[in-house]
């Protein structure tokens, strides 16, 4: 994809609802995760919007703040499968339950307030910092509350 192109499905996410942002959110971070680790992700980006301290009051200024979610990264191969997903997708229409029900608060939040994840393989230059509040599949994830000191 063109950084042009890019550019202008970053706009078309931003005229989306906050209901199918993090659906996208959902499948770009998790598809290939199990339902426990999609939901823990749901999670995070809610506990993120519901903390005024982080980048946006919203969950789509949450989803769509730059550098947060890798999904949403220029050259992200990610990317691209989740602005071309359909709602005839299986594991889309997963992540559109779990969307629906992390939102309307039916699930209980399965990660201790975690507003940090990431995957077990990447490298990154915060997670020295803090201490592990959740491991899941291939995904880490950690909350604020665990900081170490």
């Amino acid at each position: 994809m063109k950084k042009r192109e890019y550019d202008q499905w970053r706009s078309i996410l931003w005229s989306e609802s906050d209901v199918l942002v993090l659906a996208r959110t959902i499948y770009g971070e998790a598809r290939g995760e199990d339902e426990e680790t999609k939901i823990a992700v749901a999670n995070v980006v809610m506990n993120r919007a519901n903390d005024p301290k982080w980048w946006g009051k919203t969950v789509k200024e949450v989803c769509l703040a730059r550098k947060q979610f890798s999904c949403f990264n220029f050259e992200d191969p990610n990317f691209v499968e989740l602005v071309n997903v359909t709602i005839k997708n299986k594991v889309f229409q997963e992540c559109f339950g779990i969307t629906y029900s992390v939102m309307k608060k039916l699930l209980p939040d399965n990660t201790n307030g975690a507003t940090h994840y990431h995957n077990k393989d990447i490298d990154t230059l915060w997670d020295d910092k803090m201490s592990i509040a959740l491991e899941l599949n291939n995904l880490l994830f950690y909350n604020e509350k665990s900081l170490k000191i």
